[in-house]
């Protein structure tokens, strides 16, 4: 027996075991930051090329607390001095989000973010999508820690590499909307989810469950399939006091939600009609089975997004690798609890969206968008079906650089949607236009919805007011005209085949600019209003 000396040393090849696992290690966190940085660079690349589109405005315009102030602009009258409802400028306070989310079916939690993110960063397009590439970012992150602790290195590598080249991914990181920031949430509660069920610091877990869901249920209302999801997973995975402690979470959550906001829900639902069905509703022709199709399709998009080409593009391949991933998935599930979860979660999303678009003749599972929080289970389903041990190292390597590198390729002409431009409108008047002259808007929509919609370019492209407004859905009337009698006034129409006499009858043109819809859209008319003699020989 020795006494004294030093500490007994383990043998060598325990050493070499440790150094090398230490090395791959190292390697990994090299590779996981590289992704990272990858990543943060597609999503930031020509950030603000492209014109905002509606929907992003019209979130910015709700981050203001006015809620849906410009479709409260009434049209054929004039209308004073009309502020910039996107403006921060003179804005309610921040609460005053969540008492105005009128006309439009979101809950307000992202528009409140938006707003204390606005506050910081400035107004400018690429600090408003700069908050959704954030999130995004961070996601890829949160991938790769789900990665790590089923699949190893590798399988993490592979998963977040996915998700950082993926052509859904960056396209909603470029979009002022809050669909990244439920995709940050879903990972966090499915985090939480799974730690749970691994009885790691169990009341913790449940804590984050619960209020991860809560924020995501006032993030977006389909996130309801992953709380669905979760449930699900507990039911069948869990058990003992942590079963009842998930299930409790998950429906305390639901049940703050209904208590905390169903009566303003209950409102926005009445004005799906004039709002959603608008782009969501299809021919009945044909719908059922296309529904089908889409929801067989969906994994596959998730990763690569053919909107930008329409939606009939390569329709067999991505069914069948729609249909490929759905049956790893559902192989990997049977051995692996993660797994397991994100299929409960892709499931319960999926049959939300089509019973949805089937019951109402809709298309929601056209808009990849609205499943973007279960896409993670696309980027873990390719991770758990490599194949393990080390013989298969170069393997492996080829597999994923060959998959990553080809997505990004896909990526490039896919990431990007193209969209009609209104900035050089918005820029031209700014520079042609004086203060004191008001703005007649054109509307082919009766109830002024196409002025509306140009209001809110012209005032963040164009930085035009306050002044006088006017919605025309038709001719001025001789009261209209009267009000601003011999007066300047412009003419701006979305479409550049107008008449402006038609819009103000017996003006006199002084100026015109018309904007192909290549290079932007649209024209503007300056134009002279009649004097009384004129209006009243006209009138007889």
């Amino acid at each position: 027996m020795v006494s004294g000396g030093a500490p007994h040393s383990p043998p060598v090849f325990i050493q070499t075991a440790q150094e090398s696992g230490a090395r791959r290690n190292g390697w990994g966190w090299v590779a996981m930051i590289g992704i990272l940085c990858a990543a943060a660079l597609l999503r930031m690349d020509s950030l603000d090329s492209q014109c905002l589109w509606f929907d992003e405005i019209w979130h910015a315009e709700l981050s203001t607390g006015r809620g849906s102030a410009h479709l409260r602009l009434a049209p054929n009258q004039w209308l004073e001095s009309v502020p910039d409802l996107v403006s921060l400028r003179d804005a309610p306070p921040a609460w005053e989000i969540w008492r105005h989310m009128d006309l439009v079916l979101h809950p307000p939690l992202y528009h409140t973010v938006l707003r204390g993110w606005r506050e910081v960063m400035g107004d400018s397009v690429r600090s408003w999508r700069g908050l959704s590439v954030l999130f995004s970012v961070a996601a890829v992150g949160l991938i790769g820690v789900l990665g790590i602790e089923s699949f190893g290195w590798r399988g993490a590598i592979l998963a977040a590499g996915l998700a950082a080249v993926g052509a859904t991914q960056i396209a909603q990181a470029r979009d002022t909307r809050g669909y990244t920031l439920a995709l940050v949430l879903a990972i966090v509660a499915a985090m939480a989810t799974l730690r749970s069920a691994r009885a790691e610091r169990a009341s913790l877990s449940i804590v984050i469950v619960g209020v991860a869901s809560v924020a995501l249920l006032f993030t977006h209302y389909f996130t309801a399939g992953v709380l669905a999801g979760c449930g699900v997973y507990v039911l069948l995975a869990v058990r003992g006091r942590r079963r009842w402690g998930m299930i409790a979470a998950l429906g305390g959550a639901v049940a703050v939600f209904v208590a905390a906001w169903g009566p303003t829900l209950r409102e926005q639902l009445a004005c799906v009609p004039e709002t959603a069905d608008l782009f969501l509703k299809e021919p009945a022709d044909g719908h059922a089975l296309r529904t089908m199709v889409r929801a067989v399709q969906l994994p596959a998009v998730l990763l690569v997004d053919p909107v930008a080409r329409g939606e009939g593009a390569w329709p067999v391949g991505l069914f069948l690798a729609g249909l490929g991933l759905w049956v790893g998935l559902i192989l990997l599930a049977r051995h692996d609890p993660q797994a397991r979860l994100w299929l409960s979660m892709l499931a319960c999303t999926t049959l939300l969206l089509a019973g949805l678009d089937l019951a109402r003749g809709t298309r929601h599972l056209v808009f990849t968008r609205y499943a973007l929080a279960v896409s993670p289970a696309v980027c873990i389903a390719c991770a758990g079906l490599l194949p393990r041990g080390d013989r298969w190292r170069w393997n492996f390597g080829s597999v994923a650089a060959v998959g990553i590198v080809g997505l990004a390729v896909l990526t490039s002409p896919w990431g990007r949607v193209a969209t009609v431009d209104y900035r050089p409108l918005g820029e031209s008047l700014h520079e042609q236009s004086a203060p004191d002259e008001p703005i007649i808007l054109c509307s082919p929509n009766p109830a002024g919805r196409d002025g509306q919609t140009l209001y809110l370019y012209l005032a963040y492209y164009g930085g035009l007011f306050p002044r006088d407004l006017f919605i025309a859905t038709r001719s001025l009337d001789p009261q209209a005209i009267e009000a601003r009698r011999g007066r300047t006034a412009w003419i701006v129409s979305a479409n550049p085949d107008i008449d402006p006499s038609k819009v103000v009858p017996g003006c006199t043109l002084v100026a015109a600019r018309e904007f192909s819809t290549v290079g932007g859209a649209g024209a503007c008319f300056k134009v002279r209003l009649p004097e009384q003699a004129n209006l009243s020989a006209g009138s007889e």
